[in-house]
């Protein structure tokens, strides 16, 4: 397991990310590190689609195919896509995800049911996420 300083280093960093990101609701960072290295980074993106996130989005009881549907890209799947030519031992990555609302404070950030079946099918086992008291933390078995 992860120290607690590199836990908050690591969900500082996703903090940073949060700022690349165009959405006006929420702005969402994430890193994912391997062996205390860091693969990826990803924000949230408004107006920009992809097909990962339209596949996955069908575990969010949404209906990517509706013609009302945005399949814009979340903060995990922006950082997922990122490291699809890396050959790495995913269930020893540990990825981390920061929420900062609208009004600017730190809010919940855990993944939804799309991007942790991303995750998942990654193979990555430890998802750490901001809080609006801290971080939570979550092992997929």
């Amino acid at each position: 397991m992860l120290s607690e300083n590199k836990i908050h280093h690591y969900l500082d960093m996703a903090n940073n990310a949060c700022y690349y990101s165009d959405n006006h609701r929420a702005r969402l960072g994430c890193v994912i590190t391997y062996k205390n290295k860091i693969l990826s980074v990803g924000w949230n993106l408004q107006d920009k689609e992809h097909p990962l996130q339209k596949q996955y989005n069908k575990y969010r009881n949404y209906d990517p195919e509706a013609s009302t549907s945005r399949n814009t890209i979340h903060a995990e799947c922006h950082a997922l896509i990122r490291t699809k030519n890396l050959d790495v031992d995913w269930s020893k990555a540990n990825i981390f995800v920061y929420r900062i609302k609208k009004d600017g404070s730190k809010g919940l950030a855990k993944p939804c049911p799309a991007c942790e079946a991303m995750i998942k099918a990654k193979g990555i086992k430890n998802i750490f996420y901001s809080t609006e008291n801290g971080y939570g933390y979550e092992k997929i078995e």
